[in-house]
């Protein structure tokens, strides 16, 4: 790939993410090694553009570090690449210094000669072995004190909770949520607002509901309503349990307005609030 063509790559995963109301180096939850992308190896944090391009695919493919390295360093470091994964290319820019003999005055002089050389690197999340536990480790923002009566909603539908990793969603092929851990988040309010988000979406599960179109994409019709029916569906549970909703009113405005957009509302008889 060409560095231009690189450029070009990071600025239309941006806009795609800029799009959809998201910034790539904002979340409702603390990466475990906020700021700048790192080099594993050499400790040293990436710079430029690469900057960007790797926070832009840890957003977009939810990695919790942010150490990378390539395969060879990740290999040097006691573990390894997991097996059919696609690493992120970036460009290293170094300086050789050269001396040629300037032909006016007989002096030798030096020269700067730049280059840029691509490499492919991995996060820490798409590699295994015990010795890369160190670049997992979670950093907490602070004590989480759990609220007894959300807890006690969310244990009562006998929802599959699990904690980890960088993402908040609901699977729907094998019916469980995943959220980043709690001490992640930056307060229990956000914690919970997120876990009633995703609540909202179990409810949707053809064992269920059966609400969920499974076909649905986003930008579709069909994703943009499941979205509103869970960002409602937080709103009132999270009212009624007396906690502050801390998800912004914008993502539920982008909705609507997206099945305004298409006079949605004019076709749809009904929409199934979970509760």
């Amino acid at each position: 790939m060409k560095t231009n063509e690189l450029y070009q790559q990071v600025t239309n995963q941006i806009i795609a993410q800029l799009e959809k109301g998201v910034a790539p180096w904002k979340r409702p939850w603390a990466s475990i090694d906020g700021g700048f992308p790192k080099n594993a190896a050499s400790g040293h944090s990436y710079r430029g553009m690469n900057v960007l391009l790797l926070w832009s695919t840890a957003e977009k493919k939810g990695f919790d570090s942010n150490h990378w390295g390539t395969f060879r360093q990740w290999k040097s470091l006691g573990g390894h690449v997991n097996k059919g994964e696609h690493g992120t290319k970036i460009i290293y820019w170094n300086v050789i210094l050269k001396n040629n003999l300037d032909q006016p005055s007989g002096e030798e002089v030096e020269d700067k000669i730049f280059f840029a050389r691509e490499y492919t690197v991995f996060n820490v999340a798409q590699c295994s072995g015990m010795a890369l536990d160190r670049f997992r480790t979670v950093r907490p923002v602070g004590n989480f004190v759990n609220f007894n009566p959300a807890e006690e909603v969310i244990a009562a539908t006998g929802a599959d909770v699990r904690h980890g990793g960088n993402a908040a969603f609901f699977n729907t092929k094998d019916d469980y949520i995943q959220l980043p851990v709690k001490e992640a988040f930056a307060s229990p309010a956000s914690y919970y607002s997120t876990a009633m988000h995703e609540l909202s979406h179990w409810t949707g599960h053809v064992s269920r509901l059966n609400r969920i179109d499974k076909l649905a994409r986003f930008g579709d019709k069909s994703y943009a309503a499941e979205e509103l029916v869970a960002e409602l569906g937080a709103s009132f549970l999270t009212a009624s349990l007396g906690i502050p909703n801390e998800r912004t009113l914008d993502d539920a405005t982008s909705y609507l307005g997206h099945l305004y957009s298409d006079n949605y509302f004019s076709r749809l008889t009904t929409i199934r609030i979970p509760g």
